[in-house]
């Protein structure tokens, strides 16, 4: 095989998964109410089409090695850690914030933004689990590092898209 079929079988279901995500927590309706949701919806397929075509030229490269590619075991969990970790700190300060000086957003886009927050500190936390899985062959760690890369990506452009919710509901206030 000239390409890495299983990256891009991986690659391919995490951007239909990332339409259908992205339809159950935002919808496609408010896109018509924000044009800048089209911003993480967009770039999020981006990034998956970006993996796709690397994936179908990496074949002609030689594995990755087995120590490198444990090396980026680390990287990939400190990322996940740090969009877990903006979520979490941006929720709690939300809420800290809404508690002692009132709402300073609509009580129901302030749910669908805590909402947001919470589903890509989820999706970040849950997506550090296939790390636990350190394969015997070389081969596998390329799946590996695909199937680690869509969640977060949903982690992150979620996340990208409760900012863009925020912001918009501040501008829509003054």
């Amino acid at each position: 095989m000239d390409f890495d079929l299983p990256g891009v079988l991986v690659y391919l279901t995490g951007a239909v998964g990332w339409l259908l995500i992205w339809h159950r927590l935002i919808s496609f309706a408010a896109l018509r109410q924000n044009q800048l949701l089209w911003l993480p919806l967009v770039a999020a397929e981006l990034v998956f089409m970006i993996n796709i075509w690397l994936c179908m030229v990496s074949r002609d490269l030689e594995l990755m090695d087995f120590n490198a590619g444990l090396t980026v075991y680390a990287y990939v969990e400190q990322n996940a850690t740090t969009i877990s970790g903006m979520a979490l700190g941006i929720a709690i300060f939300i809420v800290v914030e809404f508690r002692d000086s009132g709402l300073m957003m609509d009580r129901a886009v302030a749910r669908r933004f805590l909402s947001l927050i919470l589903w890509s500190f989820l999706i970040a936390i849950v997506g550090c689990l296939p790390l636990y899985w350190i394969p015997a062959r070389e081969d596998w760690l390329m799946l590996l590092k695909s199937l680690k890369t869509v969640p977060f990506t949903y982690a992150l452009f979620i996340l990208a898209s409760a900012i863009v919710l925020f912001l918009a509901e501040i501008k829509n206030s003054k």
